[in-house]
């Protein structure tokens, strides 16, 4: 009983800190950016490990690979860029 007791006793005295990814202030859409942007990094992680492996398994050589590997990972790059500097030659305008 006493270690019951105990155990509810420390639970109030240690004030629960929540864990925020994001602050306070943050508004709902950021969220859905973070979450689309790490989705989009995950997808880039997995191409770039099952890609070399997949044309390995084909039978292209290390160069090829390579070469293969390198424009896919540039072009997204690349894309990557264009569409950021689109948003900011034209900013959407906030209601």
């Amino acid at each position: 009983m006493t270690l019951q007791w105990l155990a509810h006793g420390l639970r109030k005295a240690i004030p629960k800190r929540r864990f925020r990814l994001l602050p306070a202030g943050a508004e709902p859409t950021v969220a859905n950016l973070l979450t689309s942007r790490g989705l989009r990094a995950f997808g880039d992680g997995v191409v770039s490990i099952l890609l070399p492996a997949y044309l390995a398994t084909l039978g292209f050589d290390a160069f090829e690979i390579g070469t293969l590997s390198t424009a896919t990972l540039a072009g997204s790059a690349v894309l990557t860029l264009a569409v950021g500097s689109s948003r900011i030659a034209s900013p959407v305008e906030r209601c």
